[in-house]
């Protein structure tokens, strides 16, 4: 499986937004909670998150299903100048 880009939002109106990405990524969410709606795309590539909140970006990740890709990708972005945090273990999203 190949990365996936991990987009994570807070929305002031929950209900519309989940209408919203349902007719942009044309299916429904695949886990929906009161306050929690996620999509997994395969085009474009994108665990895409929505919670209720103030309107922003919440946070930005590159999802990975193997610890080896985890490695191969952490050996990749010091020489870009950017900073990584490894949070393999994280259960996020």
């Amino acid at each position: 499986r190949a990365m996936k880009l991990h987009v994570s939002m807070k929305v002031t109106d929950f209900q519309r937004a989940i209408g919203f990405y349902s007719d942009l990524f044309n299916r429904p969410p695949v886990v929906l909670k009161d306050d929690y709606a996620k999509w997994d795309v395969d085009d474009p590539a994108v665990n895409f998150v929505v919670e209720p909140g103030e309107a922003r970006l919440d946070h930005l990740g590159i999802q990975v299903e193997t610890a080896s890709e985890l490695d191969a990708l952490a050996e990749r972005i010091p020489g870009s100048g950017q900073p990584f945090v490894d949070v393999a273990k994280a259960h996020c999203c």
